[in-house]
């Protein structure tokens, strides 16, 4: 568990120091496999008052745009393989 709050608060804060604050929203797209990273990066944007937004990773490139645009997220978080 130390380690999931280092790894979360480390997030918090790269969000913080990147503009975001209490309010912002965060579009997530990642893989299912990446268990951990969703977690940290739900966690940290917790802790950081972001709202995240889940997005599947079978959607397309449309369907991302209209996420991005209908959620209002100011920002994407995305794994490699996505």
């Amino acid at each position: 568990m130390k380690e999931f709050d280092r790894y979360s608060s480390a997030f918090a804060y790269g969000l913080v120091e990147s503009g975001y604050g209490p309010g912002d929203k965060l579009l997530l797209w990642v893989d299912q496999e990446s268990s951990a990273e969703i977690l940290v990066s739900t966690m940290g944007a917790s802790k950081a008052g972001v709202t995240v937004v889940t997005f599947s990773e079978k959607e397309n490139c449309d369907s991302l745009h209209q996420a991005l645009k209908d959620s209002g997220a100011r920002g994407l978080l995305f794994s490699p393989s996505t």
